[in-house]
């Protein structure tokens, strides 16, 4: 109990509590499995069950009264219990990171281009590439 006070929230995004009744899909399964989303957040929830339930790591969350589905990966698992990530909401945010490092890199001032120092008493050999096919040269008739 004791450490239960002194944990420090690391999740990305505040959960809230919530009762809400909810139901699990995966293509491997007939029917859908019935649970209870305890805590949501932007990026993920904890799951109970009724009862053990074996589950893929991925699956589709859908809350009672919402017709969305939410991907979900499971994040970690006890006897009953589970806390799952939503996958898309995940994706999203590492494309926007993605975008915003790529931007920022991009208006980042860089030093000037320097020409390579060309030694004509020492050339450097010619390095041809596999990749030509024809060279080309234009003669006046």
């Amino acid at each position: 109990m004791q450490n239960d006070l002194h944990r420090v929230e690391q999740r990305r995004s505040p959960r809230r509590a919530a009762l809400m009744q909810a139901s699990i899909f995966h293509p491997l399964q007939t029917e859908h499995l019935n649970c209870t989303v305890r805590d949501i957040s932007q990026d993920g929830a904890l799951v109970e069950f009724p009862y053990t339930k074996d589950l893929p790591s991925l699956f589709w969350l859908r809350l009672d009264g919402e017709a969305t589905l939410r991907l979900c990966t499971i994040a970690w698992h006890g006897e009953r219990k589970l806390g799952v990530e939503f996958s898309e909401q995940i994706m999203e945010r590492r494309r926007t990171e993605r975008w915003t490092q790529a931007r920022a890199a991009w208006h980042t001032p860089r030093p000037p281009r320097q020409s390579p120092v060309i030694d004509a008493a020492n050339p450097a050999p010619i390095q041809w590439s596999a990749s030509l096919v024809c060279l080309r040269t234009n003669h006046a008739d």
